[in-house]
């Protein structure tokens, strides 16, 4: 994901405490006409802040709608909920004893995900069929659309100029160095406890921290598929 001024103790100190110096001449005040044109000039000033945040915000906007008609990036990794990101997790499986079952990696083996999209367990097929939605070991979103549409332009371009259609960067090469973690939300199944004493599924925040964002275009049409924010590996569970 300010200290506020105070007086001093014995109460605010004017000019004279301070030690200005006093005069018998007084400043000549601002004339009207000066006044005038420098609130004007304020007010075109902050006018043109506005035109251009909502210009910003048009264009991204268009952009996240071409993106969502290309494939199901920002349906799954820009638009959810927390809730609907901890949905897509799943629940964590048992063996016939019911024991949680754990994958090779130590993350917990999970089903019953689902699309944040459709608010289904279950995904449409290309032939017409069903298949249930699927999710890693993570789930895991952007949470501004500005953000999402940098890093789309950067990989677009690694894209074009590599001729793959999946393709990866760091989050520092795309956003520059420092952490980034804000940018991002993510969740896992806690290996360690994954159900709570109610029942529900315990859940860890993910850790972005020297992670990556991976997208992947569409060959045909060169329209953009897929892209979410992945932690670095090994940093967790």
């Amino acid at each position: 994901m300010n200290a506020a001024d105070a007086d001093s103790e014995s109460g605010p100190v004017d000019a004279h405490d301070a030690g200005a110096e006093q005069t018998d001449d007084a400043p000549e005040p601002a004339a009207a006409e000066d006044s005038q044109e420098t609130a004007e000039e304020s007010e075109a000033t902050e006018g043109g802040d506005d035109e251009d945040d909502t210009e910003r915000k048009a264009e991204t906007d268009a952009k996240i709608a071409e993106f969502e008609s290309q494939g199901h990036g920002p349906q799954r990794h820009l638009h959810p909920s927390t809730e609907a990101l901890k949905a897509r997790k799943g629940e964590p499986k048992a063996d016939d004893n019911g024991n949680v079952k754990f994958k090779g990696n130590g993350h917990v083996e999970t089903k019953r995900h689902v699309n944040p999209e459709t608010g289904r367990f279950n995904d449409v097929k290309a032939n017409g069929g069903t298949r249930p939605h699927g999710c890693g070991d993570y789930a895991t979103k952007f949470d501004n659309a500005e953000d999402y549409v940098k890093a789309e332009q950067y990989l677009r371009q690694k894209a074009e100029q590599t001729g793959k259609p999946k393709v990866n960067a760091t989050i520092e090469e795309i956003f520059g160095p420092g952490d980034h973690s804000d940018k991002f939300e993510g969740y896992y199944v806690d290996p360690a406890n994954p159900k709570n004493e109610d029942g529900t599924v315990n859940h860890l925040l993910v850790d972005f921290r020297k992670g990556r964002i991976i997208a992947e275009f569409n060959e045909s049409a060169g329209g953009l598929h897929a892209m979410y924010p992945d932690p670095r590996a090994g940093r967790q569970p």
